[in-house]
């Protein structure tokens, strides 16, 4: 004999799934080095743009300086022809503009190469792509040769955490 008696009906569904955030980066280095900086550990709340970590940059700083010195004289050199051919825009002979090109195509070579000497020199440094919470530091200390292959830090922003979920519609 059974009895019937009042109550509450319950369905339960299990699922499995992953916490996710919208904001979410694993920061490397663009070039392999020694690392000199480390300004952060974990669970370190962050601001965006702030520096993180950087390499050694020694020989970096050395290579924008030199850049900078070669633009500064290709500039002179440049400003010094122009005065030398002043006024010559419709009868400059051949020499004159072939002097002439060279120094401009001098100066456009310094430049750049004195632009990505400045972005090299940039680039050493890993700073913060937006608010948030360094999740892990693989190498947490100076003096360590890092690989542009290998995730140096990693930074979550815990504003923009989910659960994600996968269901399969006959589980629902």
């Amino acid at each position: 004999e059974a009895m019937v008696s009042k109550g509450t009906v319950r369905e339960e569904l299990i699922l499995s799934g992953g916490i996710k955030a919208d904001e979410h980066a694993r920061l490397s280095f663009l070039t392999s080095g020694e690392l000199d900086y480390v300004g952060v550990k974990e669970g370190q709340e962050v601001k965006k743009g702030e520096i993180l970590a950087r390499l050694n940059t020694t020989v970096l700083y050395q290579a924008y300086l030199s850049a900078e010195a070669d633009l500064r004289h290709y500039d002179v050199s440049r400003d010094k022809i122009y005065n030398d051919v002043q006024g010559h825009a419709a009868d400059e002979s051949f020499e004159d503009k072939e002097t002439r090109t060279i120094a401009e195509t001098n100066r456009d070579k310094a430049y750049r190469a004195y632009v990505a000497a400045q972005e090299n020199l940039a680039n050493a440094s890993l700073r913060a792509p937006f608010a948030g919470i360094v999740a892990s530091i693989t190498h947490p200390y100076t003096g360590i040769n890092t690989s542009l292959t290998e995730s140096q830090i990693e930074i979550v922003n815990p504003k923009t955490i989910y659960f994600e979920v996968s269901a399969d519609q006959s589980e629902v």
